[in-house]
């Protein structure tokens, strides 16, 4: 059945499950054709939508089939779906006219597609842990929590990376998603809301929505939405540091373009979160880029005055073997605010995220 094809990880009938319990922990770079290579009765824009959500948390992410119209987000709203590349019957399976007339595909998917492109910088470094030590991109809930029962038999949700917990939606007009959290703290990615783990937790689930989740203890770096990788910006590696447990992150970075890597021209800045002191401790292990770029940093869900979240603060530059330590927990300010934060102890001007 397609629909359990998009969370292919889960070979129906097989113990041995596809992808993140056995076989996806020896392969790190793996995807899918979203929608399916070929076609079927199933090939829907619910379908579709779904598939795109899952595929922009896989390695690697296309659209990519025959009926080539319908792998573009906007060409379910176009009324044909254009060459269908599947012989004489097509008109038999494929989506009707009446079927295209479909705005809301494109907006999700943009939404989803625009997330990925933020978290570029947090995909790129998990990358390089790949290609340092040979962990994946996808894990199974049980390479990651290897004590908890529970977690070995989760083959519905994996981990992205060390920090993104994702359950994508595979159930045709599902209403909401049942997922299971490991212990510990969590949080929603999408609202910062945190959540208990060790249990089962159900979240409502629209079609513009997939639950998505963090680990408390998470430094989840960001950057801007761009149209291709290396389109130019100045805008700020934006670190969100989510609260509730001690963590450490080594953020990579190289010119993006060329082999030079292997000839160790290269920056990592070590970053590790103290929980009980609320302190980020950043160092520049390696400074092989010049200039290095700016960092901010914020903890998830931080507000003033009730606002929407986005308090940020700028990260001084340390040259390599230097470390630095600021302070990200509350005090009583004086002035009005209801959650500032401090950056060695110093009240300092924020700026609100755009």
């Amino acid at each position: 059945m397609v629909w359990r094809y998009i969370f292919y990880m889960e070979d129906a009938g097989n113990p041995d499950r596809y992808g993140h319990h056995r076989r996806v922990e020896r392969r790190a770079v793996l995807g899918t054709d979203i929608g399916g290579f070929v076609p079927t009765e199933e090939f829907t824009a619910e379908l579709f939508v779904r598939w795109f959500q899952f595929g922009a948390f896989c390695p690697s992410f296309r659209c990519h089939g025959r009926t080539w119209q319908l792998r573009r987000p906007w060409g379910w709203n176009t009324g044909s779906y254009g060459p269908s590349e599947m012989g004489a019957n097509a008109d038999a399976f494929l989506p009707t006219a009446a079927d295209l007339h479909n705005a809301a595909v494109e907006p999700i998917c943009r939404t989803f597609l625009n997330t990925r492109s933020q978290l570029i910088p947090y995909l790129y470094s998990a990358v390089w842990e790949t290609h340092t030590t040979g962990i994946p991109l996808i894990r199974s809930l049980g390479l990651e929590f290897p004590e908890d029962p529970a977690a070995w038999a989760t083959a519905d949700a994996y981990l992205f990376g060390p920090s993104l917990l994702v359950a994508p939606v595979f159930e045709q007009g599902a209403t909401e998603r049942k997922v299971y959290l490991p212990a510990g703290g969590w949080y929603d990615f999408w609202t910062a809301k945190p959540i208990n783990g060790g249990t089962n937790v159900t979240v409502p689930t629209t079609l513009e929505t997939m639950p998505l989740f963090v680990r408390a203890g998470s430094i989840v770096p960001s950057g801007p939405v761009k149209q291709y990788v290396q389109e130019p910006s100045t805008e700020p590696v934006r670190l969100t540091v989510y609260p509730g447990a001690d963590g450490h992150f080594q953020l990579y970075d190289d010119d993006g373009q060329s082999f030079a890597y292997e000839k160790d021209v290269f920056a990592i800045v070590d970053l590790k979160w103290d929980d009980a002191r609320k302190t980020l401790h950043y160092s520049a292990a390696r400074d092989g880029l010049l200039p290095p770029k700016e960092l901010m940093v914020s903890l998830a869900g931080a507000r003033r005055n009730g606002s929407r979240p986005g308090i940020w603060h700028k990260l001084s530059n340390c040259s390599e073997g230097d470390t630095q330590t600021h302070f990200l927990g509350q005090r009583n300010s004086g002035i009005g605010y209801n959650n500032v934060y401090f950056i060695n102890s110093t009240a300092i001007r924020s700026q609100e995220s755009s």
